[in-house]
């Protein structure tokens, strides 16, 4: 007489709970987390790790008017503090076919200090907030001792033009003396320069 336990058509309770275990650990224990494996693909594929820096004269540059007011005997000459650059303007051109630019113009006058490096995980200066910008890899370029036009931390300019290697620019307004803009790259082997020159900086891909 066949046992019930080993009849056609059942399955042997024990040997049950080691396939219920082998497939729990496949969906969900020994899964990779979802977030961090696009973190690290992104992180893979960004092969860049140039980075550039430098300082632009915005309009008179760091040369100050004279004070006007008339100055009695005895008075102490009043301090000077121009207000610092601010950016302006933040456009996307096509060059030509192979090449795409990110111009930053500055109004005003003073010198600011820029840099720009390839970063894996964008965070934002001061609080370091994650920022979510479109492409496989992002470029971070820092303006100092900068102001910026009308954007708030809650909702920074995001540009996402109609180019082939740009995805999209997210700007934020300055913490500190410091703005931020994220630039947003498709291609992961794309070519990148930055320049600096009077008023403003530029990132431009095609090499």
């Amino acid at each position: 007489m066949i046992p019930r336990s080993q009849r056609p058509g059942r399955l042997h309770p024990v040997r049950a709970i080691p396939l219920v275990l082998l497939l729990s650990c496949t969906v969900l224990a020994c899964s990779p987390d979802r977030t961090g494996n696009e973190q690290g693909e992104r992180d893979i594929r960004c092969r860049h790790t140039d980075s550039w820096s430098g300082s632009i004269a915005v309009g008179r540059g760091d040369t100050l008017s004279a004070p006007t007011t008339l100055l009695e005997p005895g008075d102490g000459i009043p301090s000077v503090t121009p207000p610092p650059p601010v950016l302006d303007e933040v456009v996307v051109d096509v060059v030509d076919s192979a090449r795409e630019r990110v111009d930053y113009v500055f109004t005003g006058d003073g010198v600011i200090g820029w840099s720009a490096r390839y970063v894996s995980v964008p965070l934002t200066y001061g609080d370091g907030h994650e920022v979510s910008v479109a492409g496989s890899c992002v470029l971070q370029v820092d303006f100092t001792l900068a102001d910026a036009t009308a954007t708030t931390y809650a909702n920074p300019q995001r540009l996402t033009p109609p180019t082939t290697t740009i995805t999209e620019v997210v700007t934020y307004p300055p913490h500190d003396g410091v703005v931020q803009s994220f630039v947003g790259l498709r291609d992961t082997e794309a070519a990148v320069t930055v320049d600096g020159t009077d008023g403003s900086v530029a990132v431009t891909t095609g090499g």
